[in-house]
């Protein structure tokens, strides 16, 4: 039997203090803008505008996303004419709104149950369907700055300290920073070890995620609260788009292998008094069954963790984060 579609509730050790200031980089602070179209190819690096894409059909996103909708609700006995629909969409040039609507409409994960497959020609072409969040212009002149600076290697502790982004799974209406205690004691601490000269560079990682379509983006309000605390932009880099904690740390390896770095930090913690959080689930891989979930939805182990404290763990990323999961198109 069909499902019946649900109306969707909203649219849409410790080094001495150093000097830290670069001042011969600078970096716009900005909040970017949702660019869909781009996907996995390059943004036009523009710090005054967004990326630019072909001209779009005038019909809005829910208007395109309403046939694919359909199609969704009545699952898998839709889904050749789903994948069709999709790959005319592509054609046309009209599947970023399709998409956009889809997952405005809280779709998304139901649409993917109704593609079926992991490889796919209509999963790689939502894949470069996706919004961009303007990555490539906010992280030009950190990456400019890791560059022009080897001897961070030799002063600092770490290369890059990481931060997950954090919403409830059970969240029932999007939440914003402000909301959410245990990202913002995250990212404080990240703010202290900065101050603390223990890593040159901070990474947050997190998309838009619970409740599904919500139009709260982690990464990128992650990134403007570490600039509202008085950490540079040019010492920011931001994943936009990881959904799980284990693509936060593929996202994240991504990041540091382009740019040679191979001494992680998380900082995590502060998600509850129980033994199984967030620290235990990345400092004991094994026995909480981390690295098992990287490997049923990977495909491989994302890296080598180890505690470090009550708030941290070491992080070195597996050469395999490289390796593109078009299963989830939102975060391939």
């Amino acid at each position: 039997m069909p499902r019946r579609l649900q109306t969707p509730q909203f649219i849409a050790p410790i080094q001495p203090q150093r000097d830290l200031s670069v001042p011969e980089i600078k970096a716009p602070v900005l909040k970017a803008p949702v660019v869909w179209g781009q996907g996995n190819r390059a943004p036009a690096s523009s710090f005054e505008g967004s990326v630019s894409v072909k001209p779009r059909d005038t019909k809005s996103a829910a208007e395109l996303a309403a046939p694919a909708l359909a199609l969704i609700a009545d699952g898998k006995d839709s889904r050749e004419a789903l994948n069709n629909l999709i790959l005319e969409a592509k054609a046309n040039n009209t599947l970023p709104q399709l998409f956009e609507g889809v997952v405005q409409a809280g779709e998304y994960e139901h649409m993917l149950k109704a593609l079926g497959g992991k490889n796919t020609p209509a999963l790689r072409a939502l894949a470069d369907a996706r919004p961009t969040y303007d990555e490539s212009a906010l992280n030009a002149a950190t990456e400019a700055n890791i560059k022009a600076h080897p001897e961070w290697k030799t002063q600092f502790a770490y290369d890059a300290l990481i931060i997950p982004g954090y919403t409830p799974v059970k969240a029932d209406k999007p939440m914003a920073l402000e909301d959410l205690p245990v990202a913002t004691q995250r990212l404080d601490l990240a703010v202290q070890d900065f101050k603390d000269g223990k890593i040159p560079v901070i990474l947050v990682s997190g998309g838009a995620v619970h409740p599904s379509g919500t139009p709260h983006n982690e990464g990128l309000m992650m990134r403007q609260y570490l600039i509202d605390h008085g950490v540079p932009a040019d010492r920011i880099l931001t994943d936009a788009h990881a959904r799980h904690s284990t693509t936060n740390l593929r996202n994240a390896g991504r990041m540091m292998n382009n740019l040679g770095l191979e001494r992680g930090l998380i900082a995590t913690g502060f998600d509850g008094g129980s033994a199984f959080n967030q620290h235990f689930y990345f400092a004991r891989p094994v026995i909480s069954t981390f690295h098992l979930r990287s490997l049923t939805s990977l495909g491989y182990e994302v890296g080598h963790m180890k505690d470090v404290d009550s708030h941290h763990v070491a992080f070195k990323p597996s050469s395999k984060c490289d390796r593109q999961h078009l299963a989830d198109p939102l975060d391939p």
